[in-house]
């Protein structure tokens, strides 16, 4: 048993050390592929995290494939490629591994509930996309929980009514837009106490 392990752990050192590493920065990304010194790269790609080696996953001829990390200045994220565009599930997080977004691509767009976090673990949106636009009812909220507005979108418009709320729970305003996300009819606004004080009302542009 002993043996096996040897050999096998020999094995992950020789493959690690035959394959191809290189530095993100190294490479230059144009047409959608990544290059080295004008070649189609394939490897694996590293990049150099608060002092960090961190792998971010492999390249084959210019296309990322399989399952990659990648970081960016206040959120890392990860999840899987196919054929250089993401799919599957991703999820995001903060320096601190907190998490920070879930949801879906399918061929690079992003599809079916996508759900996000601030940096104390509190939900602040839930919605749906469609073939990479936001449609379907969308709920946003304050750092602390509480509900800041709430609609519907149409092919990443605003549309149909929309309601927006203070910190403090009280409703701010409410009206409706358009399908191309231009408001329309009366809308009506309210003090941080709940009194009515303007209404207005907008010409539908459609």
């Amino acid at each position: 048993m002993k043996l096996k392990v040897i050999i096998y752990l020999l094995f992950l050192t020789l493959y690690s050390c035959s394959s191809q590493s290189i530095n993100k920065s190294d490479l230059t990304f144009k047409g959608n592929l990544w290059y080295l010194d004008n070649n189609l790269y394939s490897g694996e790609v590293y990049q150099i995290v608060r002092k960090e080696k961190k792998i971010l996953g492999k390249l084959r001829k210019g296309v990322k494939e399989d399952y990659w990390v990648e970081f960016g200045s206040l959120i890392w994220r990860q999840g899987a490629y196919v054929k250089g565009n993401k799919d599957g599930s991703w999820n995001g997080f903060y320096v601190d591994s907190t998490k920070a977004f879930n949801g879906a691509y399918e061929n690079g767009l992003k599809v079916d509930l996508w759900n996000g976090w601030n940096k104390e673990g509190v939900q602040i949106y839930r919605g749906q996309y469609i073939e990479g636009k936001k449609n379907g009812i969308w709920v946003y909220k304050y750092d602390n929980g509480q509900v800041s507005d709430s609609g519907q979108y149409k092919n990443d418009f605003m549309s149909g009514q929309w309601k927006y709320w203070f910190e403090n729970g009280s409703l701010m305003k409410e009206g409706s837009y358009n399908s191309n996300g231009q408001e329309i009819l009366k809308w009506l606004y309210y003090d941080i106490d709940g009194m009515l004080k303007n209404e207005k009302e907008f010409i539908n542009k459609n």
